[in-house]
């Protein structure tokens, strides 16, 4: 996905804003002036608006949207692997509110910004699924971006993607391109370090990687969420004199195996893959009628 998403930035020729979609989508009437109107609402120099999208059914006539209120992301916990789990969340009071809220997270899923972004956040074709959403959120930010949430539904997406071939569905090696792919993501994160190059494809230095811990209200070489990322609360004020306002919530996992890749694709790791699977099946997403299964978690 990244790979994908890293070529079309190649198509940028000094535009100035760019709007980032997956497929299958139907947009509100003059959705265009719309998320202009909320960048300058914003009130902020390096805005980005981002979030899931709502949800529409395909297979009505006409697609009928089925939800108009908006969503903001929230996180569910770290992954074994180092990323983290989001889900989305409806923004409570949106049709009091006149301007777009404060976001810890944005996901490459929806997300509108200044053209500029396509030169200072350089996609890292080398990242294949997850990890994406926390690293648009965390580059972005240290890149001087200010994160935000569009406070009215703008975009409804067709989630369940039914009968349509995934690329892990016809490439045996995506479990080796994603552990690839994942360690990439935990030395960007200051989760561990170790030998992956990430010229080009690191943290910004407008704002520091701290920054955004403070900000966000997350510990990564840690694994661990304040209350206020857990629940959705708004962003900032997680810490004072170098302190954590509130205490973590839950235990980190325990870290990932070292040894070759062969190692890493051994037993342990596709036991922690296929459980992780089989726990997603099993469940449904706050918000969304449909189930998921995305291995990449």
């Amino acid at each position: 996905m990244c790979w994908a998403r890293a070529r079309i930035q190649k198509l940028y020729q000094g535009e100035d804003f760019t709007l980032q979609l997956d497929a299958h989508h139907r947009f509100a009437k003059h959705w265009d002036e719309a998320l202009l109107g909320m960048l300058e609402e914003t009130g902020s120099r390096k805005p980005i608006l981002g979030s899931y999208a709502g949800v529409y059914d395909p297979h009505t006539d006409g697609g009928r949207k089925l939800n108009v209120n908006p969503y903001k992301m929230v996180a569910i916990k770290f992954m074994p692997l180092g990323t983290i789990a989001f889900r989305p969340d409806g923004i409570r009071g949106w049709e009091e509110l006149r301007r777009p809220v404060r976001a810890r997270f944005v996901s490459g899923h929806f997300f509108f910004t200044l053209g500029q972004h396509c030169e200072e956040y350089k996609y890292d074709p080398n990242l294949y699924f997850a990890g994406d959403e926390i690293s648009l959120s965390i580059r972005s930010f240290t890149l001087g971006y200010d994160l935000f949430h569009p406070h009215r539904l703008l975009v409804w997406h067709e989630y369940t993607r039914k009968d349509r071939i995934k690329h892990w569905g016809d490439h045996r090696n995506w479990r080796q391109l994603d552990i690839a792919s994942k360690r990439r993501v935990r030395k960007m994160l200051r989760e561990e370090d170790n030998d992956c190059d990430l010229t080009d494809y690191d943290l910004g230095e407008v704002r520091g990687h701290r920054d955004y811990e403070v900000y966000a209200g997350i510990d990564f070489a840690k694994r661990w969420l304040s209350p206020g990322a857990l629940h959705g609360e708004e962003p900032g004020g997680a810490m004072e004199n170098g302190k954590w306002l509130a205490p973590f919530l839950g235990k980190p996992p325990a870290p990932f195996p070292t040894g070759s890749m062969e190692k890493r694709l051994g037993g342990s790791h596709r036991r922690i893959v296929n459980r992780g699977r089989i726990a997603r099946r099993a469940g449904t997403m706050k918000g969304f009628g449909n189930r998921w299964c995305n291995p990449g978690w």
